[in-house]
């Protein structure tokens, strides 16, 4: 199984989305797929058994749903964007939920194996600490952002 968190993902597609089409649900959503796939091209953790998977995606989901909730209940006017944003950058993620408990993913095989592809993956501890510590850069960012632009707009 692969990883990366999918509350960086999330993160940082509200961010954009709130920062470049807030009140455009479509655009930011499609800034958030596209935000997806340039972080999947970066060095991050993942490429793990199924155990080491599900130990992290349930932590994994509990924080990314807290984190969706506080983004756009900060963001204000700006949260059709910010939430627009963040689930778009969830999106190309759920084959993996969808592929554990349904034993296939929603998407046609030509989308997965071209996501397969671009993943620059590897299940080193060194890697999670650097992923982890961009998680919470991100969270550092993201909510202060959030709050900002809710507030000015």
């Amino acid at each position: 199984m692969c990883n990366m968190f999918a509350t960086s993902h999330v993160l940082a597609g509200g961010i954009l989305g709130g920062l470049l089409a807030p009140r455009r649900p479509a655009l930011a959503f499609a800034i958030g797929i596209a935000s997806h796939a340039a972080m999947d091209i970066t060095p991050h953790w993942g490429k793990v058994t199924n155990e080491e998977f599900m130990a992290a995606a349930k932590r994994d989901g509990v924080l990314l749903t807290g984190a969706g909730l506080a983004l756009a209940a900060l963001a204000g006017r700006s949260a059709p964007g910010v939430t627009a944003g963040a689930f778009g950058a969830l999106l190309p993620d759920l084959n993996k939920p969808c592929q554990y408990f349904f034993g296939q993913s929603p998407f046609p095989d030509v989308v997965d194996r071209f996501h397969g592809r671009i993943q620059c993956e590897q299940p080193t501890k060194r890697r999670l600490r650097i992923e982890l510590a961009a998680g919470v850069g991100l969270a550092l960012v993201a909510f202060p952002y959030a709050y900002r632009i809710g507030r000015r707009r």
